[in-house]
C-alpha cells in the first residue's frame, strides 16, 4: 500500500483554527475529521481518527488511496498542511472457533 509500511500509514491533513478556539483537521484523502483544543491534542486525536478509519477500510476490504503529495496542497490564511502517521493494524481474518464449527456440523 502506498503511504503505508508494515506498521504505519502516513497521510496529509489540513489544520484549521476553530471559530470558537481550538483546532480541527480534515484528511485530504479520506472523509474523516478530527479536533482538539490544542495542536498537541489535535494531532493525537487525528492519529486516533485515522487509525480507526484505516482499520475500518481494511476490514471492509477497501483499498487505501495513494496519499496526496503534501507539496500539492494549497491552504489559505492560518490553515496549514501536515502529515499524520498512524498505526495500520491490519485485522486478522475472523475464524469460527472449533466449538462453533462442531456445533454447526452436528
Amino acid at each position: 500500500m502506498k503511504g503505508c509500511d508494515e506498521m504505519y500509514c502516513t497521510y496529509p491533513a489540513i489544520v484549521h483554527k476553530g471559530t470558537d478556539g481550538g483546532f480541527w483537521a480534515e484528511f485530504v484523502d479520506f472523509n474523516a475529521f478530527s479536533q482538539g483544543e490544542t495542536l498537541d491534542e489535535l494531532m493525537g486525536n487525528a492519529e486516533e481518527a485515522m487509525t480507526c478509519h484505516i482499520e475500518d477500510e481494511l476490514k471492509n476490504g477497501s483499498v487505501l488511496p495513494t496519499p496526496t503529495d503534501i507539496r500539492q496542497i494549497r491552504t489559505s490564511g492560518d490553515d496549514f498542511a501536515t502529515l499524520v502517521r498512524a498505526r495500520a493494524n491490519v485485522p486478522e481474518p475472523e475464524h469460527e472457533s472449533s466449538t462453533q464449527m462442531a456445533f454447526a456440523v452436528s
